[in-house]
């Protein structure tokens, strides 16, 4: 099994929230999948896709049968307010003392 390196910025880390150990899953799947697209040279800040196997399989849910409704969960979780400390926007070049944002704005799943 390959070895997975998750980096998060220092302002989540040191934010508070109240997410499910599924939604904090969801979030490791998710940086994993900026990471990928970033090595692929394929990354936009805004957008990122992972392919639902993937994300399955990074959140641990290869053997629960209710996933879909565990991903919806976790990923509907994600889109909560999260509350940061001395948070630098790259966008507004401001540092806030505290700053509260959401980590998704949207998600969902599509065929192909």
């Amino acid at each position: 099994m390959k070895k997975i390196k998750v980096h998060k910025r220092n302002e989540v880390i040191r934010g508070s929230d109240d997410y499910s150990l599924n939604a904090k899953k969801a979030m490791n799947a998710i940086y994993y999948g900026m990471q990928k697209h970033r090595e692929l040279g394929t990354f936009k800040h805004d957008q990122i896709t992972i392919q639902f196997t993937t994300l399955r399989k990074l959140m641990n849910l290869e053997k629960d049968g209710a996933y879909v409704e565990v991903m919806k969960e976790a990923l509907t979780e994600l889109m909560q307010p999260i509350h940061l400390h001395n948070y630098y926007h790259p966008i507004d070049e401001i540092e806030y003392s505290w700053y509260a944002t959401t980590f998704l704005t949207d998600a969902g799943f599509h065929k192909r």
